[in-house]
């Protein structure tokens, strides 16, 4: 299931300032906008922290 409202997600956004979410779910890579970018849960394997 696609989910392309994200109403609390925005709401920390602006609220907290951040430049990028990422939603993992069972999907392909979809980018809306700039600021929040769907992924398939395989992905969370090649996240790294930042230093």
């Amino acid at each position: 299931m696609l989910y392309y409202n994200h109403s609390a997600l925005n709401n920390a956004i602006k609220t907290y300032g951040y430049e990028r979410a990422y939603v993992f779910g069972e999907t392909n890579v979809i980018k809306k906008s700039d600021t929040i970018i769907q992924m398939p849960l395989y992905m969370l394997d090649f996240l790294r922290p930042h230093d």
